[in-house]
């Protein structure tokens, strides 16, 4: 990411408190109602310290990207990280102590926000994960509804059908996350795609 910079491989005590440390001086905690983004997302005009903080989160085994943005002067160059989804932030509630209590009451706020019964499949390891997305996608080779597959796994249809989607896209030697039937691209893979085109 930042090259020429030598990696540090924090301990998961290390990680959890510098990452909680960024978050309760740098980082924002925010979801927009009605709409399906929720997120922590973690600024810096310092590369070294979006390097350390992106360091932390693969030790505490949290998924975040992070975004370089260049604003017009007299504004600086900066980076951002973004943590989302239910998992990576459960894990951040679970096992990094943020001091700040608006922030902790934000991100209980966004977790609560998700629907209850999809609460097992999102906080479950990577491992776990992939093996219900094999079993999704073996399910709807059988010919079940989503909805069928969604009540056997116990989670939403939708989630179904993008754990699906991961395992088709594994199973092809591709990179996860389409949908197995509309080829669908998360936000993420299309902004990486335009992206690699304009180069």
């Amino acid at each position: 990411m930042f090259p020429g910079r030598t990696p540090w491989r924090p301990t998961t005590r290390e990680a959890a408190h510098y990452l909680a440390a960024m978050i309760d001086g740098e980082g924002c905690v925010w979801s927009r109602p009605g709409h399906s983004l929720r997120q922590i997302q973690i600024c810096n005009t310092d590369p070294d310290l979006i390097a350390a903080t992106l360091a932390c989160c693969a030790a505490l085994d949290i998924h975040a990207y992070v975004l370089e943005r260049n604003p017009p002067p007299p504004r600086k160059r900066n980076w951002a990280v973004y943590i989302t989804g239910r998992r990576g932030l459960a894990r951040v509630a679970e096992v990094v102590p943020i001091q700040s209590g608006a922030k902790r009451a934000a991100l209980a706020v966004i977790l609560a926000s998700y629907v209850r019964r999809d609460s097992d499949f999102y906080t479950m390891s990577h491992q776990e994960a992939r093996r219900r997305g094999d079993e999704a996608l073996r399910l709807r080779g059988e010919g079940l509804t989503w909805r069928a597959i969604g009540e056997k796994l116990g989670c939403h249809e939708s989630t179904a059908c993008v754990a699906a989607g991961k395992a088709a896209r594994r199973a092809d030697g591709g990179a996860e996350g389409s949908c197995p039937e509309t080829g669908a691209q998360p936000i993420r893979s299309q902004r990486a795609a335009r992206m690699e085109q304009r180069r």
